[in-house]
């Protein structure tokens, strides 16, 4: 397998669970502004969507998206994934909160933007993780151990 990252993005996800599961795999960082991986490959021919995370399989298909990769991850290799009848779903549940909200949520941080919208971007910030906190069950997510959500 290998893993098109870039430093700093969600992608980071999906190399923490790789490495967690103790699965062999190559990775490649990608320039996201001039679209070129460290090697000097073109990433747009790579993953048309031009974004990491970009997972190769061994197979040769390539997995997009950060919450289909770490689920596609949680499937293969059960020490990242959460047991029960409802698990899978929770994890899910929490990967999109993360992604649809709490990312989304930094952006003015990251950005030029007024004081203000940095403080209200805090404030929103501190709710949404005071929402993960309390989903809390143990020192992590959903237990004693990690599964994706955590990474």
């Amino acid at each position: 397998m290998k893993l098109y990252y870039s430093p700093l993005a969600c992608s980071l996800a999906d190399h923490i669970a790789l490495i967690e599961a103790g699965v062999p795999f190559e990775r490649e960082s990608v320039n996201l502004k001039t679209k070129r991986t460290a090697s000097g490959a073109d990433f747009n021919a790579i993953t048309r969507k031009g974004y990491v995370p970009a997972l190769v399989l061994d197979s040769g298909e390539i997995l997009t998206e950060n919450i289909a990769i770490l689920d596609w991850l949680a499937m293969q290799y059960p020490v990242l994934s959460v047991s029960g009848d409802l698990g899978r779903t929770r994890v899910l549940e929490a990967l999109a909160f993360i992604s649809t909200e709490v990312h989304r949520s930094f952006k003015p941080m990251w950005h030029a933007s007024s004081e203000t919208q940095k403080a209200q971007a805090r404030a929103t910030i501190s709710k949404l993780l005071d929402i993960l906190s309390e989903s809390l069950a143990g020192n992590y997510l959903f237990g004693a151990t990690p599964s994706v959500a955590d990474f």
